[in-house]
């Protein structure tokens, strides 16, 4: 049985993503948590050096792929250094969850990452996360995207 966001109310999905927060130790900032639990479609985050954009467009993907099953997400920059950022605090979140078992939601992924070039986190349910680079753009059609994060 696959579970989907259209599954939960607005609220339940912020509650379980104050409790992954909370599992991660992650305490967002007033401005942080506005845009963490806005259920805008689109998000726009314009904020100076050092405002924490990066661990903010790591969290919502590390959030839902952790827990629906087939959620692809891109994260998509000028070149794939630039998602690095952002892929980085993923995999920082991730080994900070806890799993029932005792191990950690890290243990339950595949990690593809190559000094350059395309990274990739394959979660065993089905959901990715892959770094992308709009240096060629036509890698960048026809896939089917759950989300995108623009770094």
């Amino acid at each position: 049985m696959t579970i989907s966001r259209l599954d939960f109310t607005p609220e339940q999905i912020l509650d379980m993503k104050a409790n992954f927060a909370n599992k991660i130790g992650f305490q967002p900032s007033p401005g942080q948590y506005q845009v963490i639990c806005s259920d805008k479609r689109f998000r726009i985050l314009i904020a100076g050096a050092r405002y924490g954009k990066s661990m903010v467009g790591g969290f919502d993907p590390a959030f839902y792929t952790h827990i629906f099953s087939d959620f692809r997400v891109w994260l998509v920059g000028p070149t794939y250094d630039l998602a690095e950022k952002e892929f980085n605090w993923i995999t920082e979140f991730i080994s900070r969850y806890p799993m029932p078992n005792g191990g950690r939601l890290i243990d339950r992924c595949q990690i593809s990452s190559p000094t350059r070039g395309k990274r990739r986190i394959l979660f065993e349910w089905g959901s990715f996360i892959e770094t992308r680079s709009t240096e060629n753009m036509k890698s960048l059609l026809g896939e089917e995207l759950d989300m995108i994060v623009l770094c």
